[in-house]
């Protein structure tokens, strides 16, 4: 996982073509005026989930990772925290969905950890890196964008 904050997306191009166009959506874009739902950037290689939510508490919501896409994990008003641990330390797993590139965890030993995500910070996550978001019940609303970028 990398934790930055969304100024730096810049810096993270590096990691590939499809990386590249999504810091640029990024920094060329007021997300607050995105809609909610997906909006495409390149395609099917990388696009924008917009949603709004009430943050719950983390023992109400469920560890998980992506095997073909990054999300870049940005919130765009209110706040939450993320959780995060490696793959190797998650529960087990309650199988792939192919369908929506997702695979949910059991609750393991391992809490992992907790990062506030407000909007001026991101978070990078990777497949081996297994995520909890919108966590922080009574936060109030949150509206968070998701650029997936395809690895």
């Amino acid at each position: 996982m990398i934790y930055d904050q969304v100024k730096n997306l810049r810096h993270y191009a590096s990691l590939g073509e499809n990386f590249a166009k999504a810091a640029a959506f990024v920094e060329n874009t007021d997300l607050g005026s995105l809609p909610v739902g997906k909006t495409e950037i390149a395609g099917e290689n990388v696009f924008v989930a917009v949603s709004e939510y009430e943050p719950l508490a983390k023992e109400e919501k469920s560890y998980e990772s992506h095997d073909r896409y990054a999300d870049i994990q940005i919130v765009v008003s209110g706040c939450e925290k993320i959780g995060y641990l490696p793959r190797e330390r998650a529960g087990a797993s309650k199988g792939y969905q192919e369908n929506n590139d997702l695979t949910f965890y059991e609750e393991g030993e391992d809490e992992g950890i907790y990062l506030p995500i407000s909007p001026d910070m991101c978070a990078i996550l990777l497949p081996q890196d297994v995520h909890k978001p919108g966590c922080l019940s009574g936060c109030g609303k949150v509206r968070k964008a998701v650029v997936k970028v395809k690895l």
